[in-house]
């Protein structure tokens, strides 16, 4: 079996479609509703990459990252975002740890199974 992918977003549908495309690719998905829950999974499941918006209630994005890398340094993290348009922005989230970004709404699945697939080669 491929890897197992953990998907944190606010947003059900997204969830759901993010989690269908990964999964019909031979992936192990879990996927969660915020980033506190995602935390906990990380203290007790071997998760080898996480996809994750930074925008969402509670703790964001930004402050999972930092506390999931301190939690395991070599856990690969892709942010899936609409807002970090900006170079200061892109910045702070790779300084952060993350591996790669990709803006909402995704080109293709293409483009998220490549991005999924070359984090998990690195």
């Amino acid at each position: 079996m491929k890897a197992h992918i953990l998907i944190i977003d606010d947003e059900p549908d997204i969830l759901e479609s993010l989690e269908l495309v990964l999964t019909s690719h031979g992936y192990r998905v879990s996927n969660v509703l915020d980033a506190k829950t995602a935390l906990s999974i990380l203290e007790y499941t071997k998760i080898d990459v996480v996809v994750t918006d930074i925008r969402m209630p509670g703790l964001d994005g930004i402050r999972f990252l930092k506390h999931a890398k301190q939690t395991d340094p070599a856990l690969k993290i892709i942010i899936l975002t609409g807002y970090a348009t900006t170079t200061k922005a892109i910045k702070r989230l790779i300084q952060n740890g993350a591996e790669q970004i990709l803006m909402k709404p995704l080109e293709s699945v293409d483009q998220l199974l490549q991005v999924v697939d070359n984090t998990l080669r690195k």
